[in-house]
């Protein structure tokens, strides 16, 4: 029963000190939506970084979800409830860039990809030289 009256106030230190930390950031950028914009930015590449991932691969994602998590949940010790509205919005704030990142990063991705198998497609094939008779008949170019 001790412990229990220890871990409440205890947890809510460490919820204000957070929260500090938050103003001052938030202080930073101007407001709190380009604040998740930017940290949310930093915890991806910064995580795929110290993860040695490449940033669109999984981890780095995952790092940045539980980011947004435990900020929602602290969130929502302060205020006492869940503000769905600025919630959400924080969210959207946070993963906008990262999806929009990866969005464009898999576009340019295919296009590469089909340009590389339509210039491959259109290099003359082994056996396609000379006179066309040795890939009519299956033979070899050389002795056409």
């Amino acid at each position: 029963m001790e412990r229990r009256k220890l871990r409440g106030p205890l947890i809510m230190e460490y919820v204000a000190l957070y929260q500090q930390l938050v103003g001052w950031v938030v202080g930073l950028f101007g407001s709190d939506k380009m604040a998740h914009v930017v940290v949310g930015l930093a915890l991806w590449f910064g995580s795929a970084w110290a993860l040695r991932k490449p940033f669109h691969s999984l981890p780095p994602l995952a790092v940045l979800v539980a980011a947004e998590a435990l900020n929602e949940w602290l969130d929502r010790i302060t205020y006492g409830s869940w503000r769905w509205t600025d919630t959400s919005m924080d969210i959207v704030a946070t993963f906008a860039c990262p999806l929009l990142i990866l969005l464009a990063q898999s576009c340019v991705t295919f296009v590469l990809r089909r340009q590389a198998l339509s210039r491959r497609s259109e290099e003359p094939r082994q056996g396609e030289q000379g006179n066309g008779r040795a890939t009519e008949q299956g033979g070899d170019p050389s002795r056409a």
